[in-house]
This record gives C-alpha cells, sequence and structure tokens, in this order.
C-alpha cells in the first residue's frame, strides 16, 4: 500500500495503466528529482530486475543512440518508470536472478543494433498503447527535466517495463 496520501495502491502496474487520480499525483510528484532518486533507488534495491534492467537499456541506449543528450533522458525516463513501480506498486520478487541476468545477456548478446532499435521502438508504441495514461503522465513528468528531448525518457520508461515483462516471461519458461 502507498504510504503517500493520495495514492491507490495498484498493484497490478505495469500489467495495468495508472487511474486518473494517481495519474494526477505522480505527474506533480515526479518533478522533484530528489522524489524521483528515491524512488528509483528504492525500486532497484527492492528488485533484481530493475538493478539489471536499468544497466542493460542503458547499454543497449548506448549501442543505438550516440547522442549522450538522448541518453540522459533516456536515463531519466527509467528513473520515473521506476520512481512509480515503487510509489502505486510492488515490484515483483519472484523474478529470479537467473532469468533477470539471462534477459539482460539475451538483450545484450543476442540482438544486432537494428534489433535492438526495433525492440525499443516496440517498446514505446507497446507503452503507449497498453498505458495510455501512465505514458501521458512519464511524458509530462519528463519534459521540465528532457525539454526537446522527452521523447527518448519516454523511450526509457518503455524499455524497462518490457525489459521487466521479458523478465517475467522468462521466469515462465
Amino acid at each position: 500500500m502507498s504510504l503517500l496520501v493520495g495514492l491507490e495502491h495498484q498493484p497490478n502496474f505495469p500489467n495495468e495503466d495508472l487511474n486518473e487520480s494517481n495519474a494526477a499525483m505522480l505527474e506533480m510528484l515526479l518533478q522533484n528529482l530528489l522524489f524521483v532518486e528515491d524512488g528509483h533507488r528504492s525500486t532497484e534495491d527492492a528488485c533484481w530486475v530493475y538493478k539489471v534492467g536499468h544497466p542493460a537499456v542503458m547499454r543497449v541506449v548506448r549501442q543505438v543512440y550516440e547522442a549522450e543528450q538522448s541518453q540522459h533522458a533516456v536515463d531519466h525516463g527509467v528513473k520515473l518508470f521506476e520512481s512509480i513501480v515503487s510509489i502505486v506498486s510492488t515490484p515483483p520478487e519472484r523474478i529470479a536472478h537467473f532469468a533477470a541476468e539471462r534477459t539482460l545477456i539475451q538483450l545484450i548478446h543476442g540482438k544486432d543494433s537494428e534489433e535492438l532499435r526495433n525492440y525499443s521502438f516496440d517498446a514505446v508504441d507497446d507503452l503507449r498503447e497498453q498505458l495510455p495514461v501512465a505514458s501521458e503522465t512519464i511524458r509530462q513528468a519528463a519534459q521540465r527535466q528532457c525539454g526537446r528531448l522527452t521523447e527518448y525518457a519516454l523511450l526509457g520508461a518503455a524499455m524497462s517495463r518490457q525489459f521487466s515483462i521479458d523478465c517475467s516471461n522468462a521466469t515462465k519458461m
């Protein structure tokens, strides 16, 4: 359950979208960089998937997108997503370390640059389609920090979500 007054616990996030009241509150809270940093750290401390996933996303981004500014925006997007997970949901504990590491290896070493680019585009499309409220919340929260590179922040959030889904699927195998 969320400790912040006014936020409702959403245990199925990120498989289900944010409700409107949580989205409105999060959009304001996520403007605070210390809040985002604390949420990001909490999620990575609590869940191996995000601890492994964040550097995996950044490694993919460095392989595919060369501009350092876009990499910072992607990093911010990952942190925003991880913060939302820590605030409204409970990070998945049942995903084995092995599944996360296997997913990391398959992502980093099993795909060429074009496949990685397509993976990132598909992740953004899925986020926008499956979680339109969360997608817009992340976009709005990132706007102040990322400006014209806000879409890269959305890319970071989408790839973080996709990595967690891939790890969950690897656990089921």
